[in-house]
């Protein structure tokens, strides 16, 4: 939100010092307030090009392009999405004005048909084309539209999902004497259709430090961008043909009016299970319309592929799965069938979503089911066999990083079936399998003396210590104990380097998928010390911050801080920069450094219903508070250090009980909570434990 809700204003932090009365947060909110977004600056011109006025180019002057290869950039200072409207005040047209590169629709014949529109997420493809969209080996091309006076939008079939900069040209094939007079009026922002007040977050976070700061918002924004319509997807037709490029392919399982979650905003415009992994959590704390209600839409679209022989959920939902299955190109995926019941598990959890949850249920268990045979009878691991996957090489075997997904989902159904009501005898199944997958996973995968896992029980697959299968060993406890999983974290912590945490696994490559879950794999190693989780952040997302977009995050880039990716061979253009998968930090800095948890999947059933655990130690950071809604209703929470004292305040849902772990170690021995001295005899890692307590406003405060 914009200027958030605040139900109970920290009685420990005066306004002044944490949300000043002009609301700092809202500086860095990076939504629209209007759906007509207007450019920010003039990037550059070439050719003839002229305009009103003495000033300095500016982006709502009117300017005549003159002649062949006139061209005008504009910059709209930050990632947006939408199609533009121009208003033509004059033009003089003689001879064919398109380029050879143009859409169907178009007819470039005609002398007036031919101001051509181009659309870049990066400098690196402002030109006469737009970027990527469609495949790394495929031209988008130009947008040739009529320079017909008056005003003119681009039809919203052509609408891009994700730009900065939107170049408006006329042809090199144009003749000397055509001209047009033109000013951009704004584009007409197109994410989250469903949306009227598009500023409004459900959630919020503000701290000491700007960057975490900037870093939550952006997170926020990207997963707003990737928000799109069910009628809005690539159209994958275009392969078809030399050039081209449209956003009208419909998902099938959804209505056109409905809105889903994807994994990009400009590609793929389409529903990935795997992405869910960490977009899911992202939006049940920073989303403001209908909370969940698009992660349900997302997992609808893989939910309407589930193979009929088999039982597996595709590697991609519709429509790219649709694509994937009439070119027959193969694509199957154990662990994005995974990530498939994984979604539908965390989302039942997270939403309450029970009629959701029955309704599918049957397909869940059919697909989970199929995953059985599968399973080595004498190790008990999975042992795949369709290798699809996140974009890593060598997926499948006995491996890591797929056992660890398995024991995941074995234990997350188990726990979801209380939700629906039924089990069908399989929960002691699941949960004895799931005991044999973290045995086997201990004694034939980890390397003691590395003190990380291997890749997989092939002889290749013992000389690399992946970054996903560590990750997900200490994200899904299997790890047999806490020094182990310290031990892990402090080794994967060692390989960041200058522009991030690498994936040895996709040699070359920075992945922020990866690196997201790390970060709160980081955060859930140390629940007491902060530097390592926060140290990633801000290098890797700084640094993407920087270099990339100052407002979105990209899907990946190389090794050497380049926007290069070994997954996609010279498709530089083609890496899409707002990917909700590199959004992690936006959940971790809520969840973990402020450290209010009510995410049932983190949460030992022991301490209630919520979490209360800030990550104070090792953060370098003085305040840090934040709040979001659920179907529960409003959570809020935050804490301050003054010197030697910490204090802190929550205020959850009644009739809600939950936990709450009071960091010590530095600040004193003398604990209140809600004004009362509190034992300190219930102590571990740093933390006092206060269980049992209620829904409602409580305080904490410790000291000398």
């Amino acid at each position: 939100m914009r200027v958030p809700n605040i139900l109970f204003v920290l009685a420990w932090i005066s306004l002044s010092a944490c949300v000043s009365a002009s609301n700092p947060q809202q500086r860095h909110n990076l939504a629209p307030y209007s759906r007509k977004v207007r450019a920010t600056g003039v990037l550059k011109t070439s050719g003839n090009i002229t305009h009103d006025g003495t000033r300095k180019l500016a982006p709502d002057q009117t300017f005549t392009l003159s002649g062949p290869n006139a061209t005008i950039t504009y910059d709209f200072g930050q990632m947006t999405a939408g199609y533009p409207t121009i208003l033509f005040k004059d033009a003089k047209c003689s001879g064919k004005t398109c380029s050879t590169i143009e859409l169907p629709g178009f007819n470039c014949s005609s002398p007036c048909q031919g101001l051509g529109v181009a659309f870049s997420e990066s400098l690196q493809g402002v030109g006469y084309a737009s970027d990527l969209s469609v495949l790394y080996s495929h031209v988008d091309g130009t947008l040739y539209i009529p320079m017909v006076k008056g005003s003119y939008s681009v039809p919203s079939q052509w609408a891009r999902g994700s730009f900065r900069y939107l170049t408006l040209s006329l042809g090199p094939k144009t003749s000397p004497d055509t001209s047009v007079k033109l000013q951009l009026s704004h584009v007409y922002f197109t994410a989250q259709p469903n949306n009227p007040r598009l500023d409004d977050y459900s959630g919020y976070f503000h701290s000491s430090d700007d960057l975490l700061n900037r870093i939550w918002y952006a997170g926020a924004y990207t997963l707003q961008l990737s928000t799109v319509s069910a009628n809005s997807s690539i159209q994958r037709s275009y392969l078809g043909q030399a050039s081209g490029w449209a956003n009208n392919a419909q998902a099938n399982g959804l209505g056109p009016n409905e809105v889903m979650l994807t994994d990009g905003a400009k590609r793929d415009r389409n529903g990935w299970a795997g992405d869910l992994a960490v977009a899911t959590n992202v939006a049940l704390v920073s989303n403001n319309k209908d909370n969940l209600a698009s992660v349900r839409n997302a997992l609808k679209t893989c939910f309407v592929l589930q193979d009929a022989d088999t039982g597996y959920f595709p590697y991609a939902g519709s429509p790219f799965g649709d694509f994937f299955l009439s070119v027959g190109a193969g694509y199957v995926s154990d662990t994005y069938n995974l990530w498939t019941i994984v979604g539908y598990a965390e989302y039942i959890l997270l939403s309450g979503d029970v009629t959701f949850g029955k309704q599918y249920w049957d397909q869940i268990i059919r697909s989970l089911h199929a995953t059985y045979s599968y399973v080595d009878p004498i190790t008990g691991l999975f042992n795949g066999t369709r290798g699809a996957d996140w974009g890593r090489i060598g997926q499948g075997g006995k491996n890591t990083a797929l056992n660890a997904l398995y024991f995941h989902t074995l234990n997350l159904m188990a726990r979801v079936t209380k939700s629906i009501g039924s089990d069908g005898g399989d929960v002691a199944k699941w949960l004895s399998m799931a005991a044999r997958i973290k045995s086997s996973v201990n004694d034939l995968l980890y390397d003691e003396k590395a003190g990380l896992f291997f890749d997989n029980t092939t002889s290749a697959g013992r000389s690399l210590y992946p970054q996903d299968g560590n990750v997900a060993a200490i994200r899904f406890n299997l790890t047999q104990s806490a020094t182990q999983t310290v031990t892990i974290a402090n080794n994967l912590s060692n390989r960041l380097a200058k522009f991030g945490a690498p994936a040895p696994e996709l040699p070359g490559a920075i992945s922020p998928f990866m690196g997201s879950l790390e970060v709160d794999a980081q955060f859930l190693a140390t629940p007491g010390d902060a530097s390592r989780a926060l140290n990633l952040i801000r290098t890797q997302w700084k640094y993407m911050m920087q270099t990339f977009s100052n407002s979105t995050f990209i899907e990946g880039y190389g090794s050497d801080g380049s926007l290069t990716y070994p997954f996609y061979p010279g498709g530089s253009t083609f890496i899409s920069h707002a990917h909700v998968w590199s959004t992690g930090p936006t959940y971790s800095l809520l969840n973990r450094l402020v450290g209010l948890r009510v995410n049932p999947v983190d949460i030992d059933s022991a301490d209630g219903a919520w979490v209360f655990q800030p990550s104070v130690q090792g953060s370098g950071v003085s305040f840090a508070d934040g709040g979001f809604k659920t179907f529960l209703g409003s959570w809020s929470a935050g804490w301050k250090v003054d010197g030697r004292r910490l204090s802190g305040s929550i205020d959850v849902p009644s009739g809600l009980l939950g936990t709450i772990y009071i960091p010590v170690s530095k600040f004193g021995s003398s604990v209140k909570v809600d004004g009362k001295k509190v034992r300190t005899s219930n102590m571990s890692g740093g933390f006092i434990r206060v269980p049992n307590v209620a829904g409602g406003k409580h305080t904490f405060e410790v000291r000398n």
